[in-house]
């Protein structure tokens, strides 16, 4: 085996011992700022479960589960990239605006934010945010 191949095969076996990084409590600390560093899944007694590893401006590591529909649904919107800096805040529970019968009534709601200077110094294409046809009639 070449030495990259037993680098990576020695790195695998470190991963199948290590812990996970401590879980970010937001009900402690409702913001974390950090480099995102990976998407991994974890086991859980309801089934395995995605957690975003962020590196810490300490080096330390912290571990963001994946577990309500608004935190999932910023990371899908916002897809930040290995490397890129985030924020997170925790806004706390918040009213469903249409709740359905037997369902919850709140819900925990988050924010996240992604240090992405090249783009927002980027030409922004309104057309496609917007939904509107690049020709429009004139006026």
């Amino acid at each position: 085996m070449s030495n990259s191949m037993q680098e990576r095969a020695d790195q695998l076996r470190e991963r199948l011992t290590a812990e996970n990084p401590e879980m970010w409590d937001a009900a402690v600390e409702p913001e974390i700022v950090g480099v995102f560093t990976r998407l991994e899944s974890a086991p859980t007694a309801y089934g395995p479960k995605w957690i975003v590893v962020l590196t810490l401006p300490d080096g330390s590591e912290r571990s963001v589960w994946l577990f309500y529909e608004s935190l999932k649904s910023g990371f899908l919107r916002s897809q930040p990239v290995p490397g890129e800096r985030i924020a997170i805040r925790y806004l706390g529970e918040e009213p469903v605006k249409n709740p359905a019968p037997g369902r919850k009534k709140t819900f925990h709601s988050y924010r996240i934010a992604v240090d992405r200077p090249d783009q927002a110094t980027g030409p922004v294409d309104w057309s496609a945010a917007l939904g509107v046809p690049e020709s429009s009639p004139e006026p």
